[in-house]
């Protein structure tokens, strides 16, 4: 796990308190009182697995695997202020999920049609792609990256 897994692994935490109580009860129920974990003690925290899996499905570590970088100054989306990391976490979205790249294709090619690059006139009207970056930052916010 990376410290970015388990920084929003305590991020969903924090935000559902069922899940933190669920949580605590798994580890008293199978550490107790003792001060450290042991490797047999892995198997039998179920919830906790799941807890993981879940934020790996959520916020997975892949789109940071492989650096991608603008080649020259653009503008997505009407503004220059979005993150390399907002944009890929908006790909991942779109590659996880095949409705939204249909969506996401439909709409692009319904606008822009047969144009090789898209005009600052183009982008008011690509209504679906505006929400999907807005998703994109509602799910999965700069902010925790910028606090060290």
């Amino acid at each position: 796990m990376t410290q970015s897994t388990v920084e929003w692994a305590m991020t969903e935490v924090l935000a559902n308190p069922k899940k933190m109580t669920n949580a605590k009860n798994e580890l008293s129920s199978v550490i107790g009182e003792k001060k450290q974990t042991e490797e047999s003690d892995i198997s039998r925290l179920t919830y906790l697995q799941a807890l993981i899996k879940e934020t790996l499905r959520l916020h997975p570590p892949g789109p940071f695997l492989v650096p991608r970088w603008a080649d020259r100054e653009d503008e997505i989306g009407g503004g220059s202020d979005m993150t390399q990391s907002t944009v890929e976490w908006a790909m991942t979205e779109v590659l996880a999920n095949p409705k939204k790249m249909t969506n996401a294709k439909n709409e692009l090619s319904s606008v822009i049609g047969e144009k090789k690059q898209t005009e600052e006139s183009d982008i008011s009207r690509l209504t679906y792609l505006q929400a999907l970056i807005k998703e994109t930052l509602r799910l999965h916010p700069p902010g925790p990256f910028l606090v060290p």
